[in-house]
């Protein structure tokens, strides 16, 4: 049985998005054309490929098991259709995570000896969004973090590769000393990273885990402007270690360590680490240059 490709990318973006009109955006097809591809697939094959739950699509039995093959036709496919001619040809690779993993360890791997032979698209997206894209084959490595004791659900599809492991800090207004505590701040407006992001959550377990109900007096999702606000006095907040060199220098680092650190990975589709192993090599060599770069807190 032949299996189109083009049928079984719109049966994967479906999946993966929940939609037809989601995954008709993303392929840049009208959501009709995409349902029509859907639709010949599941005669073709004769059964349904989804059920339809509170307004979603989701896979029913018999899509279930066409997943991993519809995956592994479409990764063979990508690999024969790479020229055979002999000719080396400079790679193409597509790198998406979060901003500041993208400033601090994507952005030296553009400039790196590994320019004369690849070329790079960098893409900003948060954890979820990331590896769907990754899943879909749509990017090639993506930049995701975990912190202590929220880890990610793996599969075998992924592999997980650690880049850098990053503590947590706290920071304060300048007036501090860096011997303050967490207690002694119990009473200031604290500023969040986002809200409902993965930073927000583990400074809201510490904070209850000393016993302090935070008041919350801003969420800044750009490491810049939430240091900058520590710095002008308007709240303390806790940011990893390798976001410290991204704001000013007017604030205080606290030396009390919370105890908390979060792993930054470079993930990819398994049957491609190896071929992407040079560069997740250099994005470890770029978190660890980073992290000496950092200040540590004046005595």
């Amino acid at each position: 049985m032949d299996l189109d490709t083009a049928r079984l990318r719109a049966f994967l973006q479906v999946n993966e998005r929940g939609t037809v009109a989601a995954a008709a955006a993303a392929l840049g097809y009208t959501a009709p054309a995409v349902s029509q591809q859907i639709a010949k697939l599941e005669a073709q094959l004769g059964s349904p490929l989804f059920d339809r739950v509170g307004g979603r699509l989701r896979l029913s039995g018999h899509g279930a098991a066409l997943l991993p093959i519809a995956r592994q036709i479409l990764d063979l496919t990508n690999h024969v259709a790479e020229p055979l001619t002999g000719t080396k040809r400079r790679a193409h690779v597509v790198i998406a995570g979060f901003a500041s993993a993208l400033r601090t360890l994507a952005l030296p791997a553009l400039s790196s000896r590994l320019a004369r032979t690849t070329t790079f698209d960098v893409r900003e997206a948060e954890d979820e969004v990331a590896l769907r894209d990754l899943r879909l084959g749509d990017i090639d490595i993506a930049l995701t973090q975990e912190y202590d004791g929220a880890p990610t659900r793996r599969s075998d599809r992924l592999t997980f590769t650690p880049l850098l492991n990053d503590r947590l800090r706290l920071i304060a207004p300048p007036e501090y000393p860096t011997s303050v505590r967490l207690e002694e701040l119990a009473e200031t407006g604290w500023l969040v990273n986002g809200a409902g992001t993965r930073c927000e959550e583990a400074t809201q377990r510490i904070l209850q885990s000393a016993g302090i109900v935070a008041r919350i007096a801003g969420r800044i999702a750009d490491n810049q402007t939430l240091l900058a606000l520590v710095a002008a006095g308007h709240g303390a907040t806790i940011t990893p270690q390798l976001v410290i060199g991204l704001g000013p220098n007017a604030f205080t680092v606290a030396r009390v360590e919370l105890g908390v650190t979060r792993t930054i990975f470079g993930v990819t589709r398994t049957p491609e680490t190896s071929r992407l192993e040079p560069i997740l090599d250099q994005l470890r060599r770029s978190g660890r240059t980073a992290l000496r770069r950092q200040r540590s807190p004046r005595p």
